[in-house]
């Protein structure tokens, strides 16, 4: 078994934080191989099985709350990042609570390919709409903030 996966899932998580949580059923099979060999009675397999996955566990689980111990340090919060919530809640609970015409639901799929084809169909305040910076000053308005 190799022992690069937990290392993959750090390339992962620094791309989604998601990942913490899909390590755990990525290693579901081998959690089975561990009850199927004990079952069957071939003690040693169950063993180094589980030897992987407390391995995998420790050396991303290890490098994953050291980092947020340092976010902790920096900032009070002890997460891989402490706007995912926010940047969710803004994107889909804020901005887009606004309202919905079928022109903008289009410039929603032309937003998919690129700003520069959707600009050129439906202009550029339809094409805001989806933008991440729409998004930020919606949120920033909410907030009491002020955007920049």
């Amino acid at each position: 078994m190799a022992l690069w996966r937990p290392f993959l899932f750090l390339l992962i998580m620094s791309a989604k934080a998601v990942a913490e949580g899909v390590l755990l059923f990525y290693l579901w099979p081998f959690y089975w191989l561990i009850f199927a060999h004990r079952r069957s009675g071939h003690f040693l397999k169950a063993k180094h099985v589980a030897i992987f996955c407390l391995t995998a566990l420790l050396i991303f689980e290890g490098a994953v709350n050291i980092y947020k111990w340092e976010n902790y340090q920096a900032n009070g919060h002890f997460v891989f990042t402490a706007r995912g919530d926010l940047v969710f809640i803004r994107q889909y609970g804020l901005s887009h609570a606004e309202p919905l015409s079928l022109r903008r639901l289009g410039a929603a799929v032309a937003y998919v390919p690129g700003l520069g084809l959707c600009q050129s169909i439906f202009g550029t305040d339809d094409c805001d709409f989806w933008s991440d910076r729409h998004a930020e000053d919606v949120g920033a308005t909410k907030k009491g903030g002020v955007s920049g």
